[in-house]
């Protein structure tokens, strides 16, 4: 029979103890990270919604159209677009004209409510930054255009 004991020949025993109080400390500590940065990815976030099938929307309602405002951002801009309205804001050096474009979302949100209009589409091409979707969209939450769509060009 084996056995875990001394050996004969004056070797050391197989039996080795583990410490596990550095194990538990390490999952403690681990643990503690994951549910304290879980919170703040929920804090972060921007909700945003897929665009709607537009014909689905005008079918159900046949009154007035209602409004609808897309700020496309181009490697030379941005494009302002309300109903069939564009207005362009070209981009002077490198820097994109987020004052003109916060002006323009200003005087729109003075000329409608919240309640007649709280959503936008924003929408860029494939080689923008993604901070600069970002800084659209902050600024969109800015003047309370809550309902915020993300769209391809």
């Amino acid at each position: 029979m084996a056995s875990a004991g001394p050996s004969p020949a004056g070797k050391r025993s197989l039996d080795a103890e583990i410490n596990l109080v550095p194990f538990i400390d390490l999952l403690t500590c681990l643990i503690s990270f994951l549910l304290i940065s879980a919170v703040w990815t929920q804090v972060a976030k921007i909700a945003v919604a897929p665009a709607p099938n537009q014909q689905a929307v005008d079918q159900q309602n046949n009154q007035e159209p209602p409004l609808k405002v897309t700020i496309h951002i181009r490697g030379n801009g941005y494009y302002f677009i309300k109903n069939a309205d564009l207005k362009e804001m070209p981009k002077s050096g490198e820097e994109y004209p987020t004052k003109a474009l916060s002006d323009a979302l200003k005087a729109l949100r003075a000329e409608v409510t919240e309640q007649d209009l709280n959503s936008i589409t924003v929408m860029s091409d494939d080689n923008i930054q993604y901070k600069q979707l970002v800084q659209v969209m902050d600024i969109c939450l800015q003047y309370k255009f809550d309902a915020i769509t993300v769209s391809g060009a």
